[in-house]
């Protein structure tokens, strides 16, 4: 719906262009934002189970030096509960 207003105010400014013209080049340029977002969603999400698979608490924390505050004391905690 943006995408039609959108080419309606363009229409206006260039009334020279048919507004069909106009239409049909903003659905593709749509179609390809979509496109690009699926793949982007795509790459992230198999990014995120990677990290999560091979050991990372939280894709989140990736980003930052360490683990999150008072984990590897949980760990170390568990670790011993699993020991006994």
């Amino acid at each position: 719906m943006l995408s039609t207003l959108t080419a309606a105010a363009i229409n206006d400014l260039m009334p020279a262009v048919p507004l069909v013209s106009i239409l049909i080049t903003f659905a593709a340029l749509t179609g390809v934002l979509l496109l690009v977002l699926g793949v982007v969603v795509i790459v992230a999400g198999s990014f995120n189970q990677t990290i999560l698979r091979n050991g990372g608490s939280d894709p989140a924390w990736f980003w930052f030096n360490g683990e999150p505050p008072g984990l590897e004391k949980q760990r170390a905690a568990l670790k011993e509960l699993i020991e006994k």
